[in-house]
């Protein structure tokens, strides 16, 4: 951690009562010159910020501030969480806090067109100020002069913030440079006074945020991410063109409006295919429903996003969840006025290309506050349906744009907000789904342009699910194989040859040259119907054949039972060693068990 990170870490820390969750974006930023207008035209309005000027001398001072600064006349702002800091310029110095006083909070920083950074009040007509960094007056703002910014700023340390700390009060005076100009004494008792020019090496303004509480994409990984999704191909080996992603949601939760964002995302301009409606009715028309995403070049992804009716106090899915996620209720299906067992005739033949995939559950920010004890029962049945089946379940939490106008003018802000990671939190919970899959989403609703936060913290999301899909798939894919040699291995086990012909048992016959592994592949065979490695019949390598004779070897299961099959393996041929008329009496069964081929 170098200098500057160490010093923010410090400021972070004793901001918010010693727990990290601050991070910093610089604003302005100067070493050859600075100006008054500068900085206002990169710091006002910018909310919190910290000013750091790094003096000549390896010593840092500056000064915190929750409020906007601002081009106001000689306002002053109240400011109860202000405090100004200094600190040796090495990693290893802790930095030193002196609070606002108390009974000056109302004058934590001073803001006018004129002035530069500027922090605390002086007594009347004085122009005093704790911490002044440069302003416009007769002489210039600044002059940079062999390898030092000259700012035309002062300190006075001891006007709104004071500390009763004798020995930080010695260290500020003993640290300052004593350059022409300066003047200051290790005996100062209260205040601590520095005339101008003041000698930096630079001076930064950095606004202060909220720590991200989740890591969001960078625009180029952004892009990349949704290239995967327009290119992704689904796994292999197993049947489908498509992952299907089902919704699930209560009435007004946003489910359709969140199959808009993601047509929006892909298609590039704002798209409404689902109908959307608030928490008042559902509008999915009682009937299932499947959209597809499209990209911006016509390309459609290899996703289909499935949309059912919103459940609310009198609509369920009792009858209908487990065939919708095994895929045997058809789209378009409706939904009975009142609950009701499936027919059979509105059932479809089930595969695993028409199953869900993925349950994606959608709820809005509030929905959790008024969900009733009858709609917990009925959420809690449609996890436990879901888990039967196994599938993965993420949870997609909307209407997070209701909660400031910060969010809605900018959906990257959900990621800064404590009070978004919060309903994240109580939606995991609720749900019982990991809180790293559960996503919040900002929809487009009467949105016409694109904007590029709705779009991330929707791609995000999908990305997610469709990582998960593939996991599961893939774990599926294994067991199905698994579970296809299991059910081949007790068909061989069980089978029976064809009746009315008088056999008991199908022969087969081994034939290669010298060394091709006849006689190991029978041993292979042999050990997996017997569960155990075997080696009936001797094998060697490509050098010599040691099968002279006609062998008949049976399989026996590991229960001891006999398949009804017998492998027969004769010598391997070679160049100057055939079978002559032996092959054609093999074929016909003429020639038995034992015989010695010449």
């Amino acid at each position: 951690m170098n200098d500057t990170s160490s010093l923010l870490k410090e400021i972070g820390l004793n901001i918010c009562g010693h727990t990290d969750k601050k991070s910093f974006n610089l604003l302005y930023r100067a070493d050859t010159e600075v100006k008054v207008d500068e900085f206002h035209s990169k710091c006002d309005g910018k909310g919190p910020t910290v000013t750091i000027l790094y003096l000549k001398n390896n010593t840092i001072y500056g000064g915190y501030t929750s409020e906007d600064w601002s081009s106001e006349r000689r306002k002053t702002k109240a400011d109860k969480h202000a405090f100004l800091f200094y600190k040796n310029d090495h990693v290893d110095e802790n930095c030193d806090f002196i609070p606002i006083a108390e009974n000056m909070k109302s004058k934590a920083i001073t803001c006018d067109p004129n002035f530069g950074p500027t922090f605390g009040w002086g007594p009347m007509f004085t122009k005093s100020y704790d911490l002044q960094t440069f302003k416009k007056d007769s002489k210039s703002e600044s002059e940079c002069r062999d390898g030092s910014l000259i700012l035309n700023g002062a300190m006075n340390i001891g006007c709104a913030y004071k500390t009763q700390s004798r020995k930080i009060r010695r260290d500020i005076v003993s640290n300052l440079p004593e350059e022409k100009g300066a003047r200051g004494t290790l005996a100062v008792p209260e205040q601590t006074h520095v005339t101008d020019p003041l000698l930096i090496k630079r001076i930064v303004v950095y606004q202060v945020v909220e720590k991200p509480w989740r890591k969001f994409p960078t625009d180029k990984e952004l892009q990349e991410m949704k290239k995967r999704l327009e290119d992704f191909k689904p796994v292999p080996g197993i049947g489908i063109k498509k992952y299907n992603i089902l919704l699930l949601g209560a009435i007004g939760s946003g489910k359709s409006s969140f199959y808009n964002t993601l047509a929006t995302v892909f298609s590039g301009s704002v798209k409404l295919h689902a109908p959307a409606r608030g928490a008042g009715r559902s509008d999915t028309n009682e009937t299932i429903l499947a959209y597809e995403l499209k990209s911006e070049s016509g390309k459609h992804l290899n996703l289909q996003i499935f949309d059912t009716r919103g459940f609310g106090e009198n609509k369920g899915y009792n009858n209908e969840l487990e065939k919708i996620l095994n895929g045997r209720l058809p789209v378009e299906f409706t939904f009975p006025d009142q609950s009701a067992p499936v027919k059979e005739d509105e059932l479809t033949h089930a595969s695993l290309e028409k199953e869900m995939h993925m349950v994606c559950f959608v709820t809005g920010t509030s929905n959790l506050d008024t969900i009733t004890n009858e709609q917990r029962i009925q959420i809690n049945d449609i996890k436990a349906c879901v888990n039967r089946k196994g599938l993965p379940m993420v949870a997609v939490v909307t209407k997070f744009d209701e909660f400031n106008e910060s969010i809605l003018e900018d959906a990257n802000q959900v990621y800064r907000s404590l009070e978004a990671r919060n309903a994240i939190k109580r939606v995991s919970n609720f749900f019982g789904i990991q809180e790293k899959y559960t996503f919040p989403i900002v929809n487009y609703i009467n949105d016409e342009e694109i904007k590029e936060g709705n779009d991330r913290l929707a791609l995000q999301a999908l990305d997610a699910m469709v990582r998960l899909t593939n996991d599961y798939l893939e774990n599926l894919k294994d067991s199905l194989q698994g579970k296809e040699t299991e059910e081949m291995k007790k068909r061989l086990e069980d089978f029976e040859p064809v009746p009315g012909l008088g056999i008991k048992k199908y022969n087969i016959l081994l034939l290669g040259a010298i060394g091709s592994g006849k006689s190991s592949f029978y041993n292979t065979l042999a050990t997996v119907f017997a569960g155990s490695v075997k080696s009936h019949a001797p094998a060697r390598g490509a050098e010599s054949s040691v099968t002279n004779e006609v062998h008949a070897y049976e399989l026996k299961s590991k229960s001891g039972k006999y398949l009804n099959l017998q492998i027969f393996d004769i010598r391997g041929f070679a160049k100057d060693r055939g079978y002559d008329d032996e092959l054609e009496h093999i074929l016909d069964g003429r020639l038995p068990v034992g015989f010695t081929v010449s």
